[in-house]
């Protein structure tokens, strides 16, 4: 049965062919991987009455999802619970969601799949089976499958490589970070971070690399600076980074990578946090993220608001040649308020579209309203979650 999902998927070349699929598996009994037991049903209903609780949800959300693609009834009763979960900013409900959407508009998929250069079109066909497949089979099939760079290189990366660079610790706003050497293309750097938050950037490379002769960069969503130090790294010359990042314990390891590196005059951090209005915010941040959204954590900071605009014109800032965006869902508003950076600048863009649904879509649109014609996609690893739309 995993095999013939399998290569089912392996056939399917556009969003069209696999909502297709993902119906059959919806509508046909005979597809269901493995019963649900009345068990398990019984403890789902529970859960769903008391949506207050997360985690007992959530489980049986997982077990559910392991072991079916799904009944009609139970389907519906599934997706109406996820819909809810959604504004908590699950993941792995964000994902399943996300396959709903292609069976249910499969014209807006295909938009986005036209839009995509060859391999923007490769990379999110691979995520959208991956995010399809994850729901039936073990992950590492699904890593071995459809990822962009193979899954042992990954772990021996994260359990090997990351440890052998690894040079001590530190404790920055009551968080301990690694302090890793890594080795770039003009020198070596230390950088206070975790394993995690190196693998886009330095490990994958996840993020298009910054036209050489750029002079001013913006990382948006910067956490403790590895993506900003990467950016300032890819670029010849004396290349000035704005670095955004509005959590202040987190801003205490970016302005502690900045010191021990001599950034000074290259890398600015700016605890701001990034929207479509100015004002008051209160951030809810998370071990290794933050976000200006939803509200999950109990570790809540007011931070100021602003506008790429208005920050921009405010620091006098006449040319932006780069744009990195990745703030846990808040991306579309970020982009709402940077209208005039894009339409006078019209900097490349590297923009995060895995937190919603439907933000590879939306995103996408806004950009070629903003006259971007030229798309393209990157994907790394299911179990990663990193997804960038990158435009010019």
């Amino acid at each position: 049965m995993v095999e013939q999902l399998l290569n089912e998927l392996d056939k399917c070349t556009t969003p069209e062919d696999l909502a297709a699929l993902v119906k059959e598996y919806i509508n046909d009994p005979s597809r269901v991987v493995s019963p649900v037991s009345e068990g398990i049903l019984t403890e789902y209903k529970y859960s769903v009455r008391r949506l207050g609780r997360l985690l007992p949800l959530l489980q049986t959300l997982s077990r559910l999802l392991g072991v079916t693609i799904i009944r009609r009834k139970l389907f519906s009763r599934i997706r109406y619970s996820l819909s809810i979960l959604y504004d908590k900013s699950c993941l792995s409900c964000v994902h399943f969601l996300r396959v709903i959407d292609v069976v249910n508009n499969p014209d807006e998929w295909m938009y986005l799949y036209k839009v995509l250069d060859r391999d923007g079109k490769d990379a999110l066909m691979r995520w959208l089976k991956a995010t399809f497949a994850l729901h039936l089979v073990e992950p590492y099939v699904v890593m071995e499958r459809w990822a962009r760079i193979k899954p042992s290189d990954y772990i021996k990366f994260v359990q090997e490589d990351a440890r052998k660079i690894r040079i001590g610790k530190v404790k920055k706003g009551g968080k301990v970070f690694d302090v890793f050497r890594v080795e770039g293309e003009k020198r070596v750097y230390n950088i206070a971070t975790t394993t995690h938050m190196l693998v886009p950037s330095w490990f994958a490379e996840i993020y298009p690399r910054p036209p050489r002769d750029a002079r001013v960069l913006v990382d948006i969503g910067a956490f403790a600076g590895e993506s900003s130090i990467w950016m300032y790294d890819r670029v010849n010359g004396e290349a000035k980074v704005l670095a955004f990042e509005p959590d202040p314990s987190v801003l205490e390891a970016l302005r502690y990578n900045i010191e021990i590196n001599k950034l000074e005059n290259n890398v600015v951090p700016l605890g701001y946090a990034l929207s479509d209005k100015t004002g008051k915010m209160i951030l809810s941040a998370q071990e290794g993220m933050s976000s200006i959204t939803f509200s999950t954590s109990e570790r809540k900071h007011e931070v100021s608001v602003v506008t790429l605009d208005s920050i921009l014109e405010k620091l006098s800032i006449k040319t932006v040649e780069y744009v990195k965006i990745d703030v846990e869902g808040a991306e579309v508003n970020v982009l709402r308020g940077a209208k005039r950076t894009l339409r006078e600048y019209r900097p490349v863009m590297a923009v995060s579209v895995y937190h919603r649904p439907r933000d590879p879509i939306v995103i996408a649109r806004m950009l070629q309203e903003a006259g971007y014609t030229k798309f393209s996609m990157r994907f790394i690893l299911p179990l990663q979650n990193e997804v960038v739309l990158v435009a010019m």
